[in-house]
């Protein structure tokens, strides 16, 4: 066995969806272990912890774990990270229905070459009852905003870095660079994302590469909730601030990806006949303007008053 599955959950509201992706899970063609991160809810815990032993550790290796202090999304991923025990982890999110393809194609990824660090794919959305509306004119640009990939290559390459809903780590190079950032996971005390392409530019600082299989698809439930403005505005807006907190640390060159992404944002905007997708488009885009705006101001501020104290 050379594969974890890693997959991290918080509500247990979310427990028909995790068992849903459990099923999903059945039908992969490698073997693989399981291993869920339960955050700070011990109840729900206790619940999942007999609801999983009592339907699937017969046919499967299923490992749930608690995590007592919710200190975010990337925390929980290294959790599974150090205790996975495997030469790969593959990480999945508790609304995601996986291919059954999935697995595989995410080892066979790995073990193209020595070089290969990570490998990703597709991140599509699952519109659910009541959200089927937006499919038709929330433009894919900002599928990002949503938890799907914006983008679906068609081909096998190199990229920057996936998303956690679907990527896959040699267990070694992502303990050795230290996992992902806690700092940038995702928490109630700290509104930052982006521990994933942070683990990305690490990996390639390092040497490795992140490879996209198209094959290796994931689909991501987008439910009525996910879709409201105010909630889509401040993803958006935090998303802003954590790429003005990666260009601090590695630097301008390192966000091409999200220049490339806005010039074809920008070209979208010019040509998208319909005036809900505008909006959307230029909303997003000011909000995560905004975000950047906002954090380059707030660690100016921090500077300068740290500096006012005598040395």
């Amino acid at each position: 066995m050379s594969v974890t599955v890693a997959i991290s959950t918080f509500r247990a509201s979310s427990c028909g969806w995790l068992l849903d992706l459990l099923q999903s899970l059945d039908r992969q063609t490698v073997d693989f272990r399981t291993m869920i991160v339960v955050n700070s809810d011990r109840r729900y815990f206790e619940e999942l912890e007999t609801v999983v032993h009592d339907k699937y550790l017969a046919n499967r290796r299923v490992d749930v774990l608690f995590n007592p202090v919710d200190k975010g999304i990337a925390y929980a991923r290294n959790i599974a990270l150090r205790a996975s025990g495997t030469p790969y982890v593959a990480y999945t999110d508790d609304d995601v229905i996986v291919h059954p393809c999935w697995l595989q194609e995410l080892v066979n990824t790995l073990e193209f070459n020595e070089e290969v660090g990570a490998a990703t794919g597709p991140v599509l959305g699952m519109w659910e009852p009541g959200a089927e509306k937006y499919a038709n004119w929330f433009p894919k640009e900002m599928y990002w905003v949503i938890g799907c990939t914006p983008w679906n290559f068609k081909s096998v390459r190199k990229v920057r870095n996936g998303f956690a809903s679907n990527l896959a780590v040699k267990r070694e190079v992502a303990l050795a660079l230290g996992g992902f950032d806690e700092s940038f996971g995702y928490n109630q005390r700290n509104a930052m994302a982006g521990e994933e392409p942070e683990l990305g530019m690490k990996l390639i600082r390092s040497g490795w590469q992140t490879v996209w299989n198209p094959r290796a698809v994931v689909h991501h439930r987008i439910s009525p909730s996910r879709m409201h403005a105010r909630r889509l505005v401040t993803r958006a807006f935090v998303e802003g601030k954590t790429k003005a907190r990666l260009t601090r640390v590695y630097g301008n060159s390192n966000l091409d990806v999200e220049r490339e992404h806005l010039q074809i944002v920008f070209k979208k905007f010019i040509g998208n006949s319909s005036l809900k997708a505008k909006a959307s488009l230029w909303t997003l885009t000011t909000a995560v303007f905004f975000g950047y705006l906002t954090y380059r101001l707030e660690n100016s501020l921090n500077r300068h008053a740290v500096g006012d104290f005598p040395s």
